[in-house]
């Protein structure tokens, strides 16, 4: 819930090749977000940065034609969209500067501009639910007290608002019954503990329903027809399953769990259906069924491919989803629920408008290793086919994932393709601590931060020196969030492992870290679980700093900041590279406007992504 991620960056379009691309070639590679079909059926509405803008805006997508028309222009970029149940009222929020204190807003009748409706200064504010009249909103917002984030009840027409949960208690995530009469809220504490309190919303009291100590309870829906609750809980296991629960007993009761995989349900009362999603090894499937789990029903989706941001076309049988694979940006296709899985797709987009030959993409295949201490670690090597064949050895990239609760994929990423078309393989190493190789897995980085991570990261690299592709002697390093703090630990750590180093909003002082963090328990509790407490583990934080062994940085190194993040904050890294400096060791620092944690303007998707190109070519 907390991880440090770059998504904006993870999820800027991009190609693959064996030559060299420009940024203005690749980003014809479009990545569009989720589509929201308008109840005509021909047409959905998105959030994507086209070539021409310099921030993601909203568009309206023509499936026949598969072109984009402007909707609105923010000023700046537009995050999630969202629309109530009637149909009649679209939402989304704004994200100034990057500081992450989101504003909500409603497009105006006909799409004619916008308003907006609910936000503070400085607080953060995002949309729950709404009633199914659509007069009132459901919000998720720490106006009255930034460290606890309260459910309110609003209604945009006359601006009434009204708090629902108590005030002691920070809610993560809130879902409701179809008949607004009762929330199950999501309280972390932490990334490996969370509970649910039962609401009832007339009478505002509050029920403690699930906790226990390191498990996981994380409300999915309440059933349309039962008094229960369904969950995504790890309780007794190492994997997370889906579980119903008796609103009048805290007994669970397994419904959908695997071994070896982790697997999440979701129900749609919009539509009636509901959705199963289950990962392993940086794979991942999705079933989708009749009511809640009454049947399945047969999809006309490819068996290995990537399906994501399923949508309902509301008053019809038609669904629209984005198929993709790591070797192809895929496309969003259009279907019929009750065909059968035999149908033909009716593709509605064309994401891939670029010059660039989709033979030249670059393809995943795992790369399994023993650690240091002996410990299984799975990784995901990037390269063009040919590469494997042509008998030339090449530079490649090692990239630690941010999070540290992420896992890279087999799906498309587009970063790794705009490396592998400008001639880097790349391998991205699943390091202990990663999500998707279970709860015992996951856990053990918490108080190592700097520590068998990092030697997962370097014998990784080791095994990908061994490669018949790759040049033993050009392995860079490079990393966003925590994995730039990955970046930095590992060139200051083993100082001639790596040929150079890029790293992107990333921290460097374990104790600057701990007191930037947002003040509301989930990251509070999550951090001092995973990196420890600045007094008690005062030497051990020291130890797992960069900043305090920036001597031993003997590579090459660019950074990357953005001005107003909040997770990895300037001051942090203006320090590290300003100690660089007077230690006499070279360093180019690079600040980012109107940037937070998640990069948006195109501008800085070139800059770094472009600029990391350029400086392990200069090194090479």
């Amino acid at each position: 819930m907390r991880a440090l991620l770059l998504a904006g960056l993870l999820a800027a379009p991009a190609a693959a090749g064996t030559g060299t691309v420009p940024f203005s070639e690749f980003e014809k590679v479009l990545a569009p977000g989720p589509l929201w079909p308008l109840d005509s059926g021909d047409a959905s509405l998105t959030i994507v940065r086209l070539p021409k803008d310099k921030y993601p805006k909203l568009y309206r997508l023509d499936h026949e034609s598969q072109e984009f028309s402007p909707v609105f222009d923010a000023g700046g970029p537009i995050r999630g969209l969202w629309r109530d149940d009637l149909g009649e009222s679209w939402y989304f929020l704004e994200d100034e500067g990057g500081d992450e204190n989101y504003r909500i807003l409603k497009l105006n009748e006909g799409f004619r501009g916008a308003t907006e409706v609910y936000g503070h200064k400085d607080r953060r504010a995002s949309i729950v639910d709404a009633s199914q009249d659509g007069k009132r909103l459901y919000v998720l917002s720490n106006h009255e007290d930034k460290a606890v984030f309260r459910l309110y009840r609003f209604e945009p027409a006359t601006g009434k608002e009204e708090a629902l949960s108590p005030p002691g208690l920070s809610v993560d995530a809130a879902v409701l019954d179809s008949y607004e009469k009762r929330a199950a809220l999501t309280s972390a504490l932490g990334n490996n503990e969370t509970r649910v309190t039962l609401l009832d919303l007339k009478t505002k009291e509050a029920t403690p329903l699930l906790a226990k100590a390191d498990t996981v309870y994380e409300a999915a829906f309440f059933h349309p027809e039962r008094a229960e609750l369904w969950v995504t809980s790890d309780d007794g296991r190492d994997r997370v399953g889906c579980a119903s629960v008796s609103l009048s007993s805290p007994t669970l009761v397994w419904t959908r769990a695997e071994d070896g995989k982790d697997v999440w349900c979701a129900y749609d009362r919009r539509a009636d259906l509901s959705t199963l999603t289950s990962a392993y090894d940086g794979r991942r499937t999705l079933r989708v069924f009749e009511g809640a789990f009454d049947r399945e029903v047969p999809l006309p989706l490819p068996e290995k491919a990537f399906v994501s941001n399923l949508a309902w076309v509301r008053g019809t049988t038609r669904a629209v989803a984005r198929v993709s694979a790591y070797d192809n940006p895929g496309d969003y296709f259009e279907f019929d629920l009750w065909e059968g899985a035999d149908q033909p797709l009716l593709k509605v987009t064309k994401l891939n408008v670029s010059s660039i030959d989709p033979a030249l993409f670059g393809k995943s295949e795992d790369l399994r290793f023993k650690s240091f201490d002996g410990l299984d670690i799975h990784g995901i090597v990037y390269a063009p086919e040919a590469w494997k064949k042509d008998g030339a050895k090449r530079p490649a990239i090692v990239w630690p994932h941010g999070g540290p609760d992420f896992a890279e994929s087999h799906d498309w990423r587009a970063i790794f393709q705009f490396w592998n078309l400008n001639g880097f393989v790349v391998f991205a190493p699943n390091f202990r601590g990663s999500l998707g190789y279970g709860k015992k897995f996951e856990t053990l980085n918490d108080r190592d931060w700097g520590g068998g991570h990092i030697e997962d990261v370097v014998w990784g690299k080791r095994e990908l020196a061994k490669l018949p592709y790759v040049d033993p002697e050009r392995v860079f390093i490079a990393g966003g969030s925590f994995g730039g703090y990955s970046t930095l630990s590992a060139v200051t750590k083993h100082p001639a492992e790596f040929r150079a180093a890029a790293a992107f909003v990333a921290l460097a002082n374990l104790f600057t870290f701990l007191k930037s963090i947002p003040p509301d328990p989930a990251w509070q509790n999550e951090f001092a679980r995973e990196v420890g407490d600045p007094v008690k583990d005062e030497a051990l934080l020291k130890e797992r700093s960069p900043f305090f062994h920036a001597d031993q940085v003997k590579v090459p190194l660019k950074v990357w900041q953005a001005e107003n993040d909040v997770r990895t904050v300037k001051a942090e890294m203006d320090a590290f590279t300003g100690k660089l400096r007077e230690l006499g060791i070279p360093v180019e620092y690079v600040v980012l406007p109107d940037e937070g944690h998640s990069f948006q303007r195109k501008e800085s998707l070139e800059q770094v992504l472009q600029g990391t190109v350029d400086f392990f070519r200069k090194n090479l």
